[in-house]
């Protein structure tokens, strides 16, 4: 189930990388008046200029309301985040649940693989999240564990 949500998220991502990357050298070429600049175009301009993800980023994106530096950063950050686990071959000992594209086919899949590996009904599982003290080393991002209860 977790390979099959790695395969999802990439294929999103993909496509969002795809837009980003084309929007990106299509502006150039526009500046540089080697192609028209679109009303498209120029919205991608005018955004970047003001430091704001543009709109047809955002149609094909994650919920955000970054700024687009912070924006640009998140994104790295979640693509990082795919490549690690593709290289690795095997899902991470702990994940970054923001950084998915859609959160609930992960969670759906990780009760999926429980209720396998312990032979139980997927229907008579669900999470249960407690709150913990955060460890002063781990700083202000530290991420809070979940457990899953039969």
């Amino acid at each position: 189930s977790l390979n099959q949500v790695l395969t999802q998220e990439m294929l999103r991502y993909n496509r969002l990388t795809t837009i980003v990357r084309n929007s990106l050298i299509n502006v150039i070429k526009a500046i540089d008046g080697t192609i028209v600049m679109s009303s498209d175009l120029e919205k991608v301009y005018n955004s970047l200029s003001i430091g704001k993800v543009p709109p047809m980023w955002m149609s094909k994106a994650y919920a955000s309301m970054k700024p687009a530096a912070a924006y640009v950063e998140d994104f790295f950050a979640r693509l990082n985040m795919l490549q690690s686990w593709y290289e690795a071959g095997t899902p991470p000992s702990a994940f970054w649940l923001p950084g998915f594209f859609f959160t609930p086919s992960f969670c759906t899949a990780v009760l999926q693989n429980y209720a396998r590996k312990n032979n139980l009904a997927i229907d008579t599982i669900a999470f249960d999240f407690q709150m913990m003290d955060m460890d002063p080393e781990m700083g202000p991002g530290s991420r809070s564990p979940f457990t899953i209860n039969s």
